[in-house]
């Protein structure tokens, strides 16, 4: 019995995959373990940060690093992968909010 093969889903389509598993964990998140209650309802303020979380950071930010891999090649899109440890580690020290570790820099290098 023959099932034909899906259609790549693309980058657009893995961010909305991701964001939909991701849902339930946020809702999850937001129960008290003590007593099972759910917590409060956000704000107007809190509810647009995660918005811009869902939207923006994480759908749009994968498919702004994904979708060029199409063009220039896996191998050189690894040569820009490289150096993300070191943005992420780098804002602590410049906003003031912490000291890079040397765990942090030693997962970063390896």
């Amino acid at each position: 019995m023959a099932v034909p093969r899906p259609p790549k889903p693309g980058s657009l389509r893995v961010a909305g995959y991701a964001d939909t598993v991701a849902a339930p964990m946020v809702q999850a998140a937001g129960t008290d373990r003590g007593s099972g209650q759910r917590s409060s309802a956000p704000s107007i303020h809190e509810a647009a940060l995660v918005g811009y979380l869902a939207v923006a950071a994480t759908a749009g930010g994968f498919v702004l690093t994904y979708r060029p891999v199409a063009r220039i090649g896996a191998a050189r899109a690894e040569l820009f992968a490289d150096p993300v440890p070191f943005g992420a580690i780098a804002p602590g020290p410049v906003l003031g909010t912490g000291r890079p570790q040397p765990v942090s820099l030693e997962y970063s290098i390896g």
